[in-house]
């Protein structure tokens, strides 16, 4: 989850809204997930639309293991605007809830918008191969790479994808060749 911008959460600087986001974040990040849940209700009281309050919550019900308790608030949001770190998370929060089939749609239908949301594509490709379908999540991480080849982030998921997969040959040559293109970017001191 991205961390809320500041002061200028809900456009005002320090607005009780904002302070209380910035609490609940701090919560969140300390793993006091009943506070950090606690104080994202009470603002979503007073902004029922917050988007990061949604997250917050979300987050914290996941800490608790009470991800059946996210689905609603992410749905809610999901409907109101269109936002793919929402999207992606309401995907993950329904395999958590034990509701694979739905989460990965939603998964999918995250990751066919464009310009694509590659946190999306990572999300899915770690379903998958928690499920045991490593193929189709290397498959899904050669999909996102086509479309940012030079993520980083990526090229290692393919790479740790290849070694799930028992592909070490392949492995090594995705990991050797992001390896090299570090040291030839590496500034030069």
């Amino acid at each position: 989850m991205s961390q809320p911008r500041g002061h200028l959460l809900s456009g005002k600087p320090n607005s009780p809204l904002a302070q209380l986001l910035q609490q609940a974040f701090l919560a969140l990040r300390a793993k006091q997930f009943d506070i950090a849940r606690q104080l994202a209700t009470e603002a979503l009281k007073s902004n029922r639309t917050d988007r990061n309050a949604v997250l917050i919550l979300a987050h914290a019900l996941l800490g608790q293991e009470r991800a059946e308790e996210a689905i609603a608030p992410l749905e809610k949001a999901a409907k109101r605007n269109s936002d793919p770190e929402i999207e992606t998370l309401l995907g993950h929060v329904l395999c958590a809830a034990r509701r694979r089939s739905d989460g990965l749609a939603q998964l999918r239908r995250t990751t066919a918008r464009r310009p694509p949301y590659l946190p999306a594509f990572q999300e899915l490709a770690g379903q998958l191969a928690n499920a045991g379908e490593v193929g189709e999540a290397v498959g899904m991480i050669e999909q996102a790479l086509a479309l940012a080849p030079a993520s980083v982030d990526l090229q290692l998921d393919l790479g740790r994808m290849h070694v799930r997969n028992n592909n070490r040959a392949k492995a090594r040559t995705v990991l050797t060749a992001r390896r090299a293109r570090s040291r030839r970017d590496a500034p030069i001191s």
